[in-house]
């Protein structure tokens, strides 16, 4: 069950490197337009943390729950020019918590100013200048503009034990739970699970897309061809759920490795023996 949510992704580079970032808005627009203004208004409070070797190049919007509705806007932002960055693959771990704290979500600001790191290792927290832009960042975060993160929903999320794995007419697998109520929520939905411990039929093992038939029964959507069950079997399912920001906290400076920059070309091809 995919989320009614648009995911907004920064792409990072810096000399040669890069990195995303992704953020949340619940409840997008048709077009995608009234995010995207409030994507490049977050984009600029976040640059302002970053040294001038840092770039957000792309900018990416896409709706969770639409296949293929993506946008890439190819604006470039650039850090501070009067700040260096610090080495790609150190970053700031910033903890981003929701209003209840049953979950939290983990952010690695990389392309942080150099100076904010002390020759320790730690953060400088008396840097009044970066620290000023870091809280008109956050201040947009948890403002009216409705950021937020996707995580695991503790109500619509659960596990059952299998008591049954009949392989269909059409090659697919239905499993029975002997929760008789767990997916009465989900009926004539498709959602993601994890199958372990299963005998015999052992093929359904793994994490598959199934079709919820109703609340104790759930159908793969694939074809997978398996041998007669035998017994055992746990059928675990984890649910999203949209959190809105509420608070958020720096921990600690830790190292956090780098790739390349999204969208470039990979260059010339190695040269292939024509037959």
């Amino acid at each position: 069950m995919a989320l009614a949510v648009a995911k907004v992704t920064f792409s990072f580079a810096q000399l040669g490197y890069g990195w995303t970032e992704n953020y949340f808005l619940d409840n997008p627009s048709s077009t995608l337009d009234a995010e995207f203004t409030k994507a490049e208004a977050l984009a600029s409070k976040r640059i302002a943390l970053s040294g001038d070797q840092t770039k957000i190049p792309y900018i990416k919007i896409s709706r969770e729950d639409t296949k293929r509705d993506v946008k890439v806007f190819g604006y470039e932002y650039s850090g501070d020019p009067n700040k260096n960055s610090d080495a790609p693959q150190v970053a700031l771990l910033v903890k981003r918590y929701a209003e209840s704290p049953v979950t939290n979500s983990t952010l690695y600001m990389r392309g942080i100013w150099d100076e904010m790191v002390t020759l320790g290792g730690d953060v400088d927290r008396t840097n009044a200048v970066w620290l000023a832009k870091y809280g008109a960042y956050i201040n947009l975060l948890f403002g009216s503009a409705g950021w937020g993160f996707v995580a695991k929903d503790p109500v619509l999320s659960g596990f059952s034990k299998i008591t049954a794995v009949v392989a269909n007419a059409n090659g697919t697998i239905t499993v029975t739970l002997a929760d008789a109520a767990l997916l009465a929520f989900a009926a004539g939905t498709n959602i993601k699970a994890f199958v372990a411990g299963v005998q015999g039929a052992a093929a359904v093992n793994g994490q598959n897309v199934f079709s919820v038939v109703d609340a104790s029964h759930a159908t793969t959507v694939k074809r997978i061809p398996m041998f007669p069950y035998q017994t055992g079997g746990k059928f675990t399912f984890t649910q999203p759920k949209f959190y809105r920001f509420a608070s958020a906290s720096i921990p600690r400076v830790v190292e956090r490795k780098v790739g390349r920059p999204l969208y470039l070309s990979r260059g010339r091809r190695a040269a292939r023996r024509v037959a």
